[in-house]
């Protein structure tokens, strides 16, 4: 008896993996989740993954929605301050960040503030209406792309943020509108060892100025 339900089990599992890929030929795993049950990635003949697959009635079907792919999620950071409560000159809106993988940029925020530290605990606050670009440059060619995107960002009430594509989106980083409906990030890609930098500012009540690109990795 216990023989007989062993092969049972056995020929259960040959059967369920039998159909499974009959059904959907190159599934490849992926480490997500949703309440439905386990995602997985669709791939196409040449390997790229497609649509997410799930579990529905106890078999595998197409989602028809594409199936986010892991990716690490870094930033640059530049960041300028008086330290006074002078404000800054577009020449000191400037910084320099390398990037160390061919990535993605995915957003780009930038704050103004006219903080000042002293000796007491002080909040933060948002000002100015300054302007910014930020550009590219890969050493290996010597080559540059003196703006990122369509248009200068420019902050209102101290802060904006632009994405790949215009619109009135949410940038899903910062939590806030995007700028402009016409405004986008318009070179997205970069390669290893790229430079992102400040290309040109225009200064206004700011003390502080921090401008960050969000990219992702593969």
């Amino acid at each position: 008896m216990k023989n007989a339900i062993a092969i049972f089990l056995v020929a259960s599992v040959l059967f369920a993996s039998t159909i499974t890929t009959a059904l959907i030929p190159a599934l490849v795993p992926t480490a997500n989740k949703t309440a439905s049950g386990t995602e997985f990635v669709i791939a196409n003949a040449a390997g790229t993954s497609g649509n997410c697959a799930q579990w529905s009635s106890g078999l595998l079907v197409d989602s028809g929605t594409p199936c986010p792919l892991t990716s690490t999620a870094a930033r640059c950071i530049i960041d300028n301050d008086t330290q006074s409560s002078t404000a800054l000159t577009a020449a000191q809106y400037s910084g320099t960040c390398q990037v160390g993988a061919a990535s993605t940029i995915v957003e780009i925020d930038v704050f103004g503030s006219t903080l000042v530290i002293t000796g007491s605990n002080q909040n933060y606050n948002l000002s100015g209406d300054g302007t910014i670009q930020v550009g590219k440059f890969t050493p290996s060619s010597a080559s540059s792309t003196n703006a990122l995107m369509s248009a200068s960002l420019a902050t209102s009430s101290g802060k904006a943020c632009a994405l790949p594509s215009a619109g009135s989106a949410t940038c899903p980083i910062g939590n806030f509108t995007q700028a402009g409906a016409s405004l986008s990030i318009t070179t997205t890609a970069l390669a290893k060892g790229d430079l992102i930098y400040v290309s040109s500012a225009t200064a206004s009540t700011a003390t502080h100025f921090t401008t960050i690109v969000w990219y992702t990795t593969p």
